[in-house]
């Protein structure tokens, strides 16, 4: 999740909240909120690529400093994120069908 916001790809925040609505993916989108308050707080994460680095928290730069409690916070959402519990693969497919982005391939 640091690495989402951290890279450009934190600047479609909004939309992937959209998309895991729209997809039902509920824990997923709990799990992305969850990580937004630990690295945010209670604010939403800026657009601006340098804003978001400037307002998220950072790892210590001393590699011998603690891991601070928020990271250990966010290792744990990490980890149930990667369980994937929302079956993303599955709900994006059953979008595509039923959207018509992709038709499936039917026996004769």
């Amino acid at each position: 999740m640091h690495q989402f916001f951290s890279n450009s790809s934190g600047e479609l925040y909004s939309e992937v909240v959209e998309g895991l609505t729209l997809l039902g993916a509920n824990k997923a989108l709990w799990l992305l909120r969850r990580a937004t308050k630990i690295l945010f707080g209670h604010a939403n994460p800026p657009k601006d690529r340098f804003q978001r680095w400037e307002a998220m928290k950072q790892y210590p730069e001393d590699d011998n400093a603690p891991i601070p409690d928020w990271s250990i916070e966010l290792e744990k959402v990490d980890e149930e994120y990667w369980e994937d519990p929302d079956n993303i693969s599955d709900l994006l497919t059953k979008y595509a069908e039923a959207t018509g982005l992709v038709q499936p391939f039917k026996k004769a």
